[in-house]
């Protein structure tokens, strides 16, 4: 009986901090709702800074570890990663020679820290052997130039590396990485003669994995039932969002999440839950001299927000009813610009500040946040530079000011600009604690 279960495999090494490799490759299937089986062809010690030492795993047990898994369930695709000696390499040949299940080849060499990830005849191998029963074969531009002896420096050599992979048996060639300017294009051949470029803008910054969740990626979507453009497509997007949000978790270069999207749009729910139980503490303990004229907010964000849509509050804000606070609306996401993006900005200093509130600013306000024992930071708007955000500048310049992110920023105003000062933490139970620090501090 066919399992309803999509079912795809990864054959790759082993990375002991999970941003690549079959730890990335396992994700990248579940991101999608595809079970991953898995090989392990070499075990690897490495951080985010670089690569420590790596053990290829035996060709007959990785051999053995695919045969288990083809002996139970039919993977609807594969795929290799870092494969490491020619010995695993034929192991994983003979076994696809059939072509019956789609294999994708990320051929890997060398990692995103420099280090080498193949032995001295992989490459030869590759492409005598496995390259010619794969059903994509995404190679780098160096990597390219190394199966091919291709150079490529643009369009024209990738389109010819990409005919001599596809002149050997590839159904398909994806060469990645051609940069022209802030640019940068994929270019994907296929066996039917068809062929397209894929540009997208570069992102700053390198990242650990990128390759490998992207091939992972591909393999997921045609387990699904995909054709293999449209998987190529739709895995580079994901990986783009995925770039996105990398964040800084070590020492060395930031590291990607595919499950990241999914878990952010779960926590949203949680958030929503979060800010609504905050209500009764607003409406009824939010001492009423801290609400400004222009009414206040409370955001509460998802991991490293990026938009105001990250970013949600209550849509008609706090407001003040008679000498009690009341909250307008309902909560949503996007509801508050000015929070969101004091949020934003000071969560790409510490990804734990998540929450802010703003409150009304006099000096005996200011003097209560500074008895309360508040951090505190400032901006001037004097300073500030035509056509950027008020909110994004200012927070970022008075966390660079204080050297790290403040409990409290304040500013005093200018032309046709309210002063204001805001409350930062970890979550709206946090802010609101502070801010009952400050309204105690005011009631003595």
């Amino acid at each position: 009986m066919t399992s309803a279960v999509k079912i795809a495999l990864t054959m790759a090494g082993s990375d002991s901090i999970g941003g690549a490799g079959i730890q990335t490759d396992l994700k990248a299937f579940a991101s999608l709702g595809v079970h991953g089986c898995s090989a392990i062809t070499c075990i690897t010690a490495q951080n985010t800074t670089g690569i420590k030492r790596v053990d290829p795993v035996e060709a007959e047990s990785v051999r053995a570890q695919i045969s288990a898994v083809l002996e139970d369930m039919r993977p609807g695709a594969a795929k290799t990663g870092a494969i490491y000696t020619a010995e695993n390499v034929k192991v994983i040949a003979e076994i696809f020679s059939d072509r019956e299940i789609p294999l994708v080849i990320d051929p890997v060499m060398v990692s995103t820290t420099g280090a080498r990830l193949a032995k001295e005849d992989f490459p030869s191998s590759l492409k005598k052997e496995l390259i010619p029963v794969c059903a994509l074969v995404t190679p780098n531009a160096s990597e390219a130039e190394r199966l091919t002896g291709i150079k490529v420096t643009g369009i024209e050599q990738a389109a010819k590396a990409a005919e001599e992979l596809l002149s050997i048996g590839a159904s398909g060639v994806l060469v990645k990485g051609i940069i022209d300017g802030d640019r940068i294009t994929d270019y994907l051949a296929m066996d039917d003669g068809k062929a397209q470029e894929l540009t997208s803008t570069i992102l700053p910054g390198e990242y650990h994995g990128t390759g490998c969740l992207l091939s992972a990626l591909i393999a997921g979507h045609i387990a699904l039932g995909e054709d293999v453009c449209t998987s190529v497509i739709k895995a580079r997007g994901a990986v783009f969002l995925a770039i996105t949000r990398g964040q800084a978790i070590g020492r060395g270069i930031k590291m990607l999440d595919p499950l990241g999207e999914i878990v952010r749009e779960a926590g949203k729910i949680t958030i929503i839950e979060q800010l609504d139980d905050a209500r009764s503490a607003v409406e009824h303990d939010l001492w009423i001299e801290l609400i400004p004229e222009v009414g206040s907010n409370l955001g509460f964000s998802v991991q490293a927000p990026l938009s105001e849509s990250d970013v949600a509050g209550y849509t008609g804000r706090i407001v003040r009813d008679g000498r009690l606070p009341k909250i307008v609306g309902h909560t949503r996401f996007g509801a508050s610009k000015h929070v969101a993006r004091i949020i934003i900005a000071a969560s790409r200093r510490d990804p734990s500040v998540r929450s802010a509130m703003n409150i009304k600013y006099n000096e005996r306000n200011l003097e209560a946040c500074q008895k309360a024992g508040l951090r505190m930071s400032s901006f001037s708007r004097e300073g500030e530079p035509k056509g950027v955000s008020s909110m994004d500048w200012g927070t970022s310049e008075a966390i660079r000011k204080f050297g790290s992110v403040p409990d409290a920023i304040w500013d005093a105003g200018g032309q046709g600009k309210e002063p204001m000062i805001r409350i930062l933490g970890r979550d709206p139970q946090d802010v609101l604690a502070k801010v009952a620090r400050v309204a105690g501090e005011l009631q003595k």
